[in-house]
């Protein structure tokens, strides 16, 4: 988990005080998915649950478990973005939109050097990893490993 600074500390108290609507200096689950939203956040079910088990007292979430809270749904929406990403980009090289399929080193190699001008020597960075398969093809897992 990546810590949050003193500015996104001070962001999140007057967050955390604005749906503070009782002034106990707790948040409910209601003002806590009211709050995510209003900063930004898209919070999973799942991730409100991982935060409940977590952070909840009888009384609620107070800020100390808020600021868990934020870095918990940041650092997953930062994993999602960098997944989604790396998916386009294998399905871009001819991977399948399930993830499934590969590609091929080759390909792979083209595109960085040829569309993106890049000096990038694809096939010893697949070679150190040990992630290619006779063929020269990546699936996903490898594909990601290599950018890692």
């Amino acid at each position: 988990m990546s810590a949050l600074t003193s500015d996104e500390i001070k962001s999140c108290k007057v967050f955390f005080s604005h749906f503070d609507k009782s002034r106990s200096n707790y948040l409910s689950q209601w003002e806590l998915l009211c709050a995510l939203e209003a900063m930004g956040y898209a919070p999973t079910t799942q991730t409100m649950q991982s935060v409940h088990t977590h952070t909840h007292s009888n009384n609620g979430v107070d800020f100390a478990s808020f600021l868990k809270a934020i870095v918990v749904q940041r650092d997953a929406e930062r994993r999602l973005i960098s997944d989604s990403d790396f998916l386009a980009a294998f399905m871009a090289l001819g991977g399948q939109k399930d993830g499934s399929g590969s590609i091929s080193v080759e390909k792979l190699r083209r595109a960085i050097k040829e569309e993106f001008g890049l000096q990038v020597k694809v096939e010893e960075m697949v070679e150190e990893l040990g992630q290619t398969n006779e063929e020269g093809k990546l699936d996903l897992r490898e594909f990601k490993a290599l950018f890692s």
